[in-house]
């Protein structure tokens, strides 16, 4: 136990005192002797293997607060830049349309999916030796039937290259960007935030791949189809 001390003031001379008034047990969290040591050599056996182990462990958590500091240092605006906010308002009036048809869907979308998943189980549980492509198909087609039947529209936010440059560029706020990945298809984004090294399509493989969706195919049985990553064809897309 540890003791619990308030400050009294006197009211004449206006020197500060300190009262006990009581215990308290404090929280205790569960620790390791490697994250509490200063030097991981301190716990080496001396062993050629532990020293590589304690070498690395040492340039990890050098890494870490260096990290810590820099994140320290680091402000991030929360507000939107007012200038930037103009220049890209027509990628901001799009992005908030597409994410109040996300927001709007998401209960609906929400329902559908615990509707495919008991369907799902139901066919699983009768067919318990199904491959796991004919239980992906099932799964695809349950989901697409139960959107139908709860009117569930939602699709992820697919971010196009312009909106995303007026991300980078601060015209939204980070509360609102938040909101936007969390409802983002995160294929799109990785590919919009990592160097440009995706091949482009075609035109003819565009033109299929637009025939092949509106024909009720899956993006992923277009991708395959035309030979391509999932990421392309949702970038080429966008």
């Amino acid at each position: 136990m540890v003791p619990k001390y308030r400050i009294t003031r006197d009211p004449v001379t206006g020197h500060k005192t300190r009262v006990e008034t009581g215990t308290f047990e404090p929280k205790l969290i569960k620790s390791t002797r490697l994250a509490e040591a200063e030097d991981a050599f301190s716990l080496s056996s001396g062993s050629k293997m532990e020293s590589i182990y304690a070498e690395h462990s040492n340039k990890l958590k050098a890494m870490a607060n260096a990290a810590r500091k820099e994140a320290v240092h680091t402000k991030t605006p929360s507000v939107s830049s007012p200038s930037a906010k103009k220049v890209y308002a027509k990628e901001v009036a799009s992005m908030n349309a597409k994410l109040n048809l996300a927001e709007k869907n998401a209960p609906l979308e929400r329902q559908a999916q615990l509707l495919a998943n008991a369907h799902v189980s139901q066919v699983r549980q009768a067919n318990p030796h199904m491959e796991s492509a004919d239980v992906t198909k099932i799964r695809q087609f349950a989901l697409n039937e139960a959107r139908t039947r709860t009117g569930a529209k939602k699709t992820k936010i697919v971010l196009t290259q312009h909106e995303w440059d007026a991300i980078q560029a601060g015209a939204i706020s980070n509360s609102k960007l938040g909101k936007i990945l969390n409802n983002s298809d995160l294929d799109t984004v990785r590919a919009l935030a990592l160097p440009k090294h995706a091949p482009k399509l075609t035109t003819a493989k565009m033109s299929r791949a637009k025939s092949m969706l509106a024909s009720g195919y899956t993006q992923a049985e277009v991708a395959d189809a035309l030979g391509i990553g999932l990421t392309t064809l949702k970038v080429g897309l966008s």
